[in-house]
């Protein structure tokens, strides 16, 4: 597990290497937004910056996050997880004081959601740590070590969070032998999503990294997730909003909402998260090129 760079450095080697994923048209919006906040008027230092256990509102898509929660309490179906097999020896010390300086950089890890008057918010919890479970494998046999191993993995990945109880993020590490373990991160989808992981996973490499050669990382950044959240409470940002609302409204106006679809099979009243695995292996086919371009 290792990196070559600090969490400063990575942090533009990180931001330069998505730009430079960007699709022209993502990059175009990125251009009218950045556009649009100078034509507002705003400068970062009028901006409103988000106090300390200040109750924030959810943001559009964690309020999407926030209804399926209430409607099917407790489901993995809405938990992000990624495992990771590390083969050579780990600095497991070094490895939980990355998960807690990660989850103490990313505020958005730390939010406790709560509900009043069937309104739901969001509270930055700056007392919470993130913190490494070790379980160890290594005394059982080898020829039940793998399959306790994969039990494992999947019994975390649907372990249910507690919404209100953050960190909404936790960190196993399975130890099937001093050089080979198991690392299971999973976080719920309303406070990060697939891409964002990938960046906690990146910032967690470079403290561990940090950690494991004895130097101290860089600071997090000045702005925050919740500062974030909060300007989307701005007039301009709520009208840009309104607006897009009412177009969709106007293009789908007369739906009946249903999505009647035709499906292979007779399907139950209420979603199941259940589901198959199906594996294969490519298989290289050497094909001349004359070939290809006659067909």
């Amino acid at each position: 597990m290792t990196a070559s760079q600090d969490p400063s450095s990575a942090d533009t080697a990180s931001l330069e290497a998505r730009l430079a994923r960007l699709t022209p048209q993502q990059r175009e919006l990125l251009r009218r937004r950045t556009l649009a906040q100078r034509a507002s008027g705003h400068t970062e230092a009028d901006l409103p910056r988000a106090e300390p256990w200040q109750r924030l509102p959810l943001t559009p898509a964690q309020r999407q996050m926030w209804v399926f929660e209430r409607l099917q309490p407790g489901t993995s179906t809405y938990h992000v997880h990624h495992n990771h097999r590390f083969e050579g020896p780990i600095d497991v010390d070094a490895l939980a004081r990355a998960c807690a300086a990660v989850t103490a950089r990313h505020d958005a890890l730390r939010m406790a959601f709560s509900e009043t008057g069937g309104t739901p918010a969001q509270t930055v919890r700056d007392d919470v740590v993130g913190s490494l479970s070790v379980i160890d494998l290594s005394a059982l046999p080898a020829d039940v070590r793998d399959t306790e191993c994969t039990r494992r993995v999947a019994e975390e990945g649907a372990r249910p969070f507690d919404l209100a109880q953050p960190p909404l993020i936790r960190y196993v590490l399975l130890k099937q032998a001093p050089d080979l373990h198991v690392l299971v991160i999973v976080a719920h989808h309303i406070v990060t999503d697939a891409w964002s992981l990938g960046v906690i996973e990146q910032d967690l490499v470079a403290y561990y990294d940090a950690f494991a050669a004895g130097s101290e990382p860089a600071p997090a950044p000045a702005l925050r997730f919740a500062d974030l959240v909060l300007r989307q409470t701005l007039p301009a940002h709520v009208a840009r909003i309104d607006r897009q609302l009412d177009d969709w409204s106007d293009a789908l106006a007369g739906a009946t909402g249903l999505l009647d679809l035709p499906v292979d099979r007779p399907r139950g009243a209420q979603p199941s998260a259940a589901g198959a695995r199906h594996v294969w292996r490519a298989v290289r086919v050497p094909v001349a090129p004359r070939t290809l371009v006659g067909r």
